[in-house]
């Protein structure tokens, strides 16, 4: 089985179209292949919501040589397809929650990135590291992710790796900037309690 949608340009006009081609082994016949492709044909319209489509058309191959079957084509118009569905009620379930919508503003100005790796005593949580990554970093931090977490085996330490980006609204920022932020969490990590900045 296979499909293909386009679009096409009879005489009066272009329009979209799906086309199917199904095929069987040499125990399948053209009869039923052809009430197959019907079958998959009430298939999508049942699964659309739609009564039927009745434009589809079938056309028999004739068997390449060699071969005891012919493939059967099911052409049918999706335009006409998509017109016949039914109103989507999704949509409107979302415009009428009671979800409050949050709209955040974009900088103009273009971010630099910096990562940290750091170790820490197994019982420190990764709530904790976060908060503190945030406060030493101030609010030119504007994400803060995680990309690594790693323990070796015996060990009582576990090794993370954050990602921070840094961005302004109100102007470019430069890397001895960026370079101070990180001196400043560098030192605020390192003066944990057995925690090390790699």
């Amino acid at each position: 089985k296979i499909f293909e949608v386009g679009n096409i340009f009879p005489r009066d006009g272009e329009r979209t179209s799906i086309g199917l081609a199904l095929a069987a082994g040499s125990k399948g016949s053209a009869k039923t292949i052809r009430s197959e492709c019907e079958n998959l044909i009430v298939t999508i319209a049942t699964a659309l919501g739609v009564p039927s489509i009745a434009d589809a058309r079938y056309i028999e191959i004739p068997a390449p040589e060699g071969l005891k079957w012919s493939p059967v084509i099911c052409e049918f118009d999706f335009d006409k397809l998509i017109a016949n569905l039914p109103e989507p009620t999704v949509f409107e379930s979302l415009a009428q929650s009671d979800l409050e919508m949050r709209y955040k503003t974009l900088s103009a100005y273009p971010f630099i990135v910096r990562d940290i790796a750091i170790f820490v005593p197994q019982e420190v949580t990764e709530e904790y590291i976060e908060v503190l990554l945030k406060k030493e970093a101030g609010e030119l931090v504007v994400r803060l992710s995680q990309f690594d977490k790693f323990q070796k085996l015996g060990e009582d330490r576990i090794s993370y790796g954050y990602r921070m980006v840094f961005q302004s609204f109100e102007r470019t920022l430069t890397d001895e900037e960026v370079n101070a932020v990180m001196e400043r969490v560098t030192s605020a990590c390192n003066a944990q309690q057995d925690w090390q900045v790699r």
